[in-house]
């Protein structure tokens, strides 16, 4: 994989692989949604391809803080109101779990978008 080694902390172990867990099969899955919601809008799934790439970049360059976009770090929510109308609803559990932890990254306090999200 080409990482540097160090060290784990042997009861850190299970926290270490936790984590290695959400930085790859999560991720994958997550590439999964994107397939399955590209399908229902008709768009082809490679085209989300450059998008996703210069995300997961700009999260590991500036931090995932800084490299936030999008309406929930915008506040924006008649965007999202109209994403929760479209998506399939087997989408929409995950589509809101994640759009709460942008929220609290994106350092908002936005009580009306948190109640939309909830």
């Amino acid at each position: 994989l080409g990482l540097p080694p160090f060290s784990v902390l042997p009861e850190k172990r299970a926290a270490y692989h936790a984590t290695a867990v959400v930085a790859s099969n999560h991720l994958v899955a997550l590439m999964g949604q994107v397939e399955r919601m590209a399908n229902n809008a008709g768009v082809p799934f490679e085209a989300f391809a450059p998008l996703a790439r210069t995300a997961i970049e700009a999260a590991l360059i500036s931090g995932p803080a800084t490299a936030l976009t999008g309406p929930v770090s915008r506040g924006d929510t008649a965007t999202i109101e109209a994403h929760l109308r479209v998506i399939d609803s087997s989408e929409v559990a995950v589509y809101k779990a994640l759009a709460r932890d942008a929220l609290r990254l994106s350092g908002r306090d936005d009580a009306a978008l948190e109640e939309l999200l909830s």
